[in-house]
């Protein structure tokens, strides 16, 4: 469909113009709430979505932040989206927090960026896997988070230790 020019605009009816300059408008990068997509911060980005719902414009802008991604991903498209979840993953509490939330379950892109905070990584485990795996324990290790992660979680023993009580039960 081709743009129409300025002076058809003029030229036609008001409501047919209106119709014209909206989508011109539109088509130039403008949502319908007269805002530039490329002139708005990611909040606003997300005010616009929470208003007017789901747009991979409003979405591409609160992408560039991850506490607005994981936002918009919660509250306006109300599920998980690749992009969303990427730009969640550059913080370890919102790539925490997506999993927890918006995923509903684990995955290997949002464990590895929560397991770049021991805190995030504990509540990873205990959350989201609730399970010990090795990718969230070893954060957690030697930090305020690791006695908590034993009791709550559970760790297996070494490999040495559970051979040696295995044959030691034995005569």
């Amino acid at each position: 469909m081709d743009l129409p020019k300025a002076e058809d605009l003029v030229s036609c009816g008001d409501s047919e113009y209106l119709e014209n300059l909206a989508r011109l408008l539109i088509r130039a990068g403008f949502g319908s709430s007269g805002v530039f997509v490329g002139t708005i911060t990611p909040e606003e980005a997300l005010s616009i979505g929470k208003r007017e719902g789901p747009h991979a414009g409003t979405r591409q802008v609160a992408c560039k932040n991850p506490y607005c991604a994981y936002h918009y991903a919660l509250g306006v498209d109300k599920g998980p989206q690749e992009n969303t979840r990427q730009a969640a993953c550059g913080d370890p509490r919102y790539a925490y927090l997506y999993a927890f939330q918006v995923d509903k379950g684990p995955r290997d892109d949002t464990r590895q960026a929560a397991c770049g905070d021991s805190g995030y990584s504990y509540l990873y485990a205990l959350d989201v896997d609730k399970e010990y795996r090795e990718e969230t324990w070893g954060p957690v290790q030697g930090t305020e988070w690791e006695n908590r992660y034993r009791t709550e979680i559970g760790v297996p023993l070494p490999l040495a230790i559970r051979r040696l009580l295995l044959f030691s039960g034995s005569s």
